[in-house]
């Protein structure tokens, strides 16, 4: 988990390696390499904050400007 208990980033420093091939049947990718993804705990628990950001906006009855919200998400991942 890269949220603590209290909420705070852990384990910022860690990766999630996912490969091409835990996403589809061997028969499918027999061709294809087996590419990698590496996806930085500090990005997981960025997009979580943001989601629950959202969802509390949401809950709140306050309308989301949605592209207001894409657009700071996009800029985050630069």
């Amino acid at each position: 988990p890269f949220p603590s208990a209290d909420g705070s980033p852990i384990k910022q420093s860690l990766v999630l390696d996912l490969s091409l091939h835990d996403f589809a049947p061997d028969e499918l990718l027999q061709d294809c390499p087996d590419l990698v993804f590496l996806i930085p705990y500090s990005k997981l628990y960025e997009i979580l904050s943001d989601a629950e950001e959202v969802k509390d906006l949401a809950t709140t009855g306050i309308p989301l400007n949605c592209r207001v919200i894409r657009d700071r998400l996009l800029l985050s991942s630069y």
